[in-house]
């Protein structure tokens, strides 16, 4: 930030005489708070200087009362140009008519990474004036004509921000510090907290899909036979694990490099869930789940007759035991998306693909 500033040493962005007195009022005003030695900082005087001619430098390193005199003077309109770190743009509600990145990548106090979705959209958010701007301008510097590889600005400008997860932890020493206040009951702080927040609106749809569920459980016949009953709901339970640890297990071995080497172009694995249960099909490549950028999809040519299904997020109802090969007058395929731990068996075999298949 100090940096950009210097750049700007013979520039004067002020529009008048009015502005220039408006600005010198305010600044001599706050810096009264100072004693007399602490108004003679170097830091002090340079900011001086770039507020007088209109710009200014908001970053963690500024005095307290500098950043606070930068935040007043920025949003009566008296800065024109300010160089500032993401902090500003997360804690201040301060619009601007355009909003420039010097770069797309930050370090985040181990290694350097691109902007998650949710920290550009927080900053070039900022971008547009109500009431004075029609369109809010944002800006990407190109330096020494590097441009930013566009699949990942494309990840960063349209994909999803992060969730956020509430911190709030109910402990032994806030209940009986909450029990000394006659005016807040405990269950009343839990209520007002974030987590409980979020928790309150999502319980129609549980309760809703809790009433669906109850009704389909009603609906299906009762076991009858005597040899079935005495053990079937733990072999039911017992399957289920095993749906779940091979689950895992996948997920895990997707993100593994050996992993990715085995998925190559015309591999065979065996598919296995609510759509598509121990289908044979032939993987075409690598693909990104829609409402999940950093979750990986699979491609494939699946063949399989086809099953009445709404949704495959759900686990299949039995391990594989056997491939479900369709005769040949039912036979059909359909190039699919799944998720890569769909894919229950990854077989040693490869075929040969002649042409891409393109996925739709």
């Amino acid at each position: 930030c100090e940096e950009y500033a210097s750049a700007l040493s013979n520039q004067d962005l002020t529009t008048g005489a009015s502005e220039k007195s408006e600005i010198h009022i305010f600044i001599e005003r706050s810096i009264t708070r100072l004693k007399g030695e602490d108004k003679q900082l170097p830091q002090v005087l340079r900011m001086r200087d770039l507020l007088y001619r209109g710009i200014g430098v908001h970053h963690s390193g500024l005095l307290p009362i500098l950043k606070e005199i930068v935040e007043i003077l920025f949003t009566r309109g008296l800065i024109k140009v300010l160089f500032t770190t993401e902090t500003f743009a997360m804690g201040v509600n301060a619009p601007a008519r355009c909003v420039v990145f010097s770069a797309t990548r930050k370090h985040d106090g181990q290694d350097f990474r691109d902007l998650l979705p949710g920290e550009y959209t927080q900053m070039s958010g900022r971008a547009g004036r109500r009431g004075l701007d029609a369109t809010g301008m944002v800006l990407i510097m190109c330096k020494d004509y590097e441009v930013p590889d566009p699949m990942r600005l494309r990840a960063m400008i349209t994909g999803v921000p992060t969730k956020l997860q509430s911190r709030f932890r109910l402990t032994y020493n806030m209940i009986l510090n909450l029990l000394r206040v006659e005016a807040l009951k405990v269950e009343e702080m839990i209520k007002r907290s974030f987590g409980e927040n979020s928790g309150q609106k999502a319980v129609p749809e549980q309760q809703k899909r809790l009433e669906e569920s109850n009704k389909n459980l009603k609906n299906i016949p009762k076991l009858a036979c005597t040899i079935c009953s005495a053990d079937i709901y733990a072999y039911y339970d017992a399957c289920f694990r095993i749906l779940q640890i091979g689950y895992e297990v996948g997920e895990k071995l997707m993100t593994h490099p050996v992993g990715m080497k085995a998925l190559s172009v015309g591999r065979i694995v065996i598919v296995n869930n609510t759509f598509y249960r121990n289908a044979p099909a032939v993987f075409l490549r690598m693909g990104s789940i829609a409402d999940h950028s950093d979750k990986k999809s699979a491609v494939l040519l699946v063949l399989s007759e086809k099953i009445d299904a709404t949704t495959n997020n759900e686990l299949g109802s039995l391990p594989v035991t056997k491939v479900a090969v369709p005769a040949r007058d039912r036979i059909s395929h359909k190039v699919a998306s799944v998720r890569t731990s769909d894919m229950a068996v990854i077989t040693r075999t490869i075929i040969k693909v002649n042409q891409p298949l393109e996925f739709k």
